[in-house]
């Protein structure tokens, strides 16, 4: 496979700061009341009626201090769903950026019981505004994605990084990624997208990828300055394709070849730019590299 070098940045550590001010008392508020279903689900009526997502916080948000997200499953009568199938080794992912696509977290809130999961999560100390994306798989229903936007004020504005190819960071990983040059340029519609991961001190391709949360890889990607839309979640099988179309329909899975090639199965819905996220496992270390690319 012929490849080309492409400009990622590896991922920038989560800013965990200590909690400021005094802390208020649980409350329960709701989180937003605007608990969209991310496009690429709309009008698939197992995903827009048959289930609901209810999110809330155990304490008002504020940049730098931990809170308790919640979100509460529920069926289209609005009974709690107690039944989950465990998607790549977990029952709920959490995919939360914030709006410039400079942050990103890969979590996975824990089951309490009667339909709810809980994760405490610590947002930046910038004043910022944030997309989560919550993926999980009632039993015996279609697997699901909801969208929650929110606002998170801070002591401080950041100064944003920019949406442009070009810049790197992989020294940080030890690894260089490697994007297929049959993958581009990248068009809208259903694609396959490869990478390879090079070891960055001796230029030799890593075929010695661990498990990493049930397959080699995981590709992330939401598209720019859309208010959160064009989000997709693909990963890699093991070895063998997917069939259904990953979490959600969102891209599906990939393949790796023997040579260590990965090769993803994704879906671009609109032209524009999008910051894409690779995850994967080496040498006991969870590596996120993310790069953007131009979608005609």
């Amino acid at each position: 496979m012929t490849t080309r070098r492409i400009s990622l940045h590896l991922m920038l550590p989560l800013l965990l700061a200590l909690g400021c001010g005094a802390a208020d008392s649980d409350s329960n508020d709701e989180l937003t009341e605007n608990l969209e279903v991310s496009p690429d689900d709309a009008g698939k009526a197992d995903h827009a009626g048959a289930y609901r997502m209810k999110a809330s916080r155990s304490r008002t948000l504020f940049g730098g201090r931990s809170t308790t997200l919640a979100f509460d499953i529920l069926d289209a009568s609005g009974q709690p769903v107690t039944a989950f199938d465990l998607d790549h080794t977990k029952l709920f992912h959490l995919i939360v950026v914030s709006e410039d696509l400079s942050y990103f977290s890969h979590i996975h809130p824990t089951y309490v019981g009667d339909g709810r999961f809980t994760v405490r999560w610590t947002p930046p100390v910038f004043d910022d505004r944030y997309h989560l994306y919550a993926q999980f798989h009632p039993t015996g229903g279609a697997e699901q994605t909801r969208r929650v936007n929110l606002a998170v004020p801070g002591t401080s504005i950041k100064t944003p990084v920019p949406l442009a190819a070009d810049t790197t960071d992989s020294k940080r990983s030890g690894n260089n990624v490697l994007m297929s040059e049959q993958t581009s340029p990248l068009r809208t519609g259903a694609q396959t997208v490869g990478f390879m991961v090079h070891d960055a001190r001796t230029g030799e391709l890593a075929t010695d990828l661990e498990p990493f949360l049930g397959a080699h890889a995981h590709l992330i990607g939401v598209q720019a300055n859309v208010g959160g839309r064009g989000f997709q979640h693909a990963h890699d099988m093991g070895g063998a394709a997917s069939t259904g179309g990953g979490h959600s329909g969102h891209g599906g899975g990939a393949s790796m070849d023997a040579s260590g090639a990965l090769s993803f199965d994704v879906r671009f819905p609109v032209a524009g730019l999008y910051r894409l996220w690779v995850q994967y496992r080496r040498a006991g270390r969870d590596v996120t590299q993310f790069f953007t690319v131009a979608v005609r």
